[in-house]
């Protein structure tokens, strides 16, 4: 009964007028029972989708903790302060003279043609959409971690084959250029990384970028760049003006404090772009005009907000710097790029367990390694005001210490 259903959806979609267009490589088989839509393919039979536990452990303590260190976006500015006043009904009455605002501003913001941007529905919508437009099942993936759990995820729900290749603490999670050349082989059709690094903050400098382009040949290389900008001046450049083949992703949530508007882009050639858009239809359409105006406004006031950025990142990394220095049980390595760090801890406990404990006990929420794919650390996030972090750094220690003690008294009974 099963095989008669799905050979009458595949009659039912193999006839649709529009089928010659959205369609290629269609066949009565339909390998796997899959449909192939511009390169992004329909699992007929429903695929295997996983948690997303970070973004589930996060929304469940959002508003919900004392001292949350979980949100890695920077805490959102009132606009007022920031030099911006909103007039909705002004808005309606001009809205389609904002229809494609942002996408220019972006290009000029960037310094890239209008053609290579496509503004999305949220950076997690660009990470779809990047990928949707690039692999298909059985292609072969080599990306570097730790890294951000959707761009390993996203890769298996579309049929792909994902080998990592692991930055080391000791080498402050840069990625290996030998061991990644070593990892793209005949059947590899994708290289992924974050720059800089989630959940680490650790920044890949242009001359290591270089080198990465350079193993991956004439292969789409993908970089999520969410974080980028909290280097100022030494910010790494965007990837995707180094190389025809290299696609970034920007996000207003990170350094903006924006993410209520839901806003991303997706930066590459424009092949890319154009199947990127095809795909889009079939998920969002389009954003909403209303967040691409404020986007535009964002960005008119951009200094603004980057002195803004500037102070928080410059006194919290201090904060919690020095508060690393009394912290025996942990190390880490010091982010150059976001308000995120990524500490190794010396504990007879999980990262599970231990986020589970110091929420119950201390509330103080963190990001267990585990998300990450990476045991004995957390990713903490100092996003929030300077008193809010250093109150949320007092319960941590206190619920550490606490860990600790029991630990001590166990051993010794």
């Amino acid at each position: 009964m099963a095989m008669v259903r799905r050979q009458i959806v595949e009659d039912v979609i193999l006839t649709l007028p529009c089928t010659r267009i959205l369609f290629d490589d269609c066949s009565s088989a339909m390998q796997s029972n899959r449909i192939k839509l511009q390169g992004f393919w329909l699992l007929m039979n429903g695929p295997q989708i996983e948690s997303f536990d970070l973004a589930e452990w996060v929304t469940h303590y959002t508003g919900q903790i004392k001292h949350n260190l979980t949100n890695s976006s920077i805490k959102p500015p009132l606009l007022k302060d920031m030099g911006i006043s909103i007039d909705y009904d002004e808005f309606q009455r001009n809205r389609n003279s904002y229809k494609g605002m942002f996408r220019r501003t972006l290009a000029e913001t960037f310094n890239v043609p209008e053609s290579n941007v496509l503004v999305t529905c949220s950076g997690s919508e660009a990470l779809f959409l990047a990928m949707g437009s690039t692999l298909k099942p059985g292609d072969e993936v080599v990306m570097t971690t730790p890294n951000y759990p959707p761009l390993f995820q996203v890769q298996k729900l579309l049929g792909a084959n994902v080998k990592c290749v692991a930055g080391k603490f000791e080498e402050e999670f840069q990625p290996n250029i030998a061991s990644l050349r070593s990892a793209i082989s005949s059947k590899t059709k994708l290289v992924i990384l974050t720059n800089p690094n989630n959940p680490s903050g650790s920044a890949v400098k242009r001359n290591l970028l270089e080198e990465i382009l350079d193993a991956a040949g004439g292969l789409n290389v993908i970089v999520d760049e969410a974080f980028r900008e909290f280097g100022f001046q030494a910010a790494p450049p965007i990837a995707a003006t180094l190389s025809g083949n290299c696609v970034s992703l920007g996000t207003m949530s990170k350094f903006y404090g924006a993410e209520d508007l839901r806003i991303g882009w997706i930066i590459g050639h424009e092949k890319l772009i154009e199947r990127a858009k095809r795909l889009k239809n079939w998920v969002t359409i389009e954003n909403s005009i209303f967040s691409e105006m404020l986007a535009c406004r964002i960005f008119e006031e951009r200094s603004m907000f980057t002195k803004r950025a500037r102070e928080f990142y410059e006194e919290n990394v201090k904060l919690v710097e020095n508060w690393m220095g009394t912290r025996d049980e942990l190390s880490w390595v010091k982010p150059d790029c976001g308000l995120i760090c990524f500490p190794k801890f010396n504990l007879p406990i999980g990262s599970v367990e231990l986020a589970k404990r110091l929420a119950a006990e201390n509330a103080v929420a963190i990001g267990p390694g585990a998300f990450f794919n990476y045991e004995n650390h957390f990713r903490l996030c100092f996003t929030r005001t300077r008193e809010e972090l250093s109150n949320a750094l007092s319960a941590l220690g206190s619920g550490l210490d606490s860990i600790m003690k029991h630990a001590a008294q166990t051993r010794l009974s």
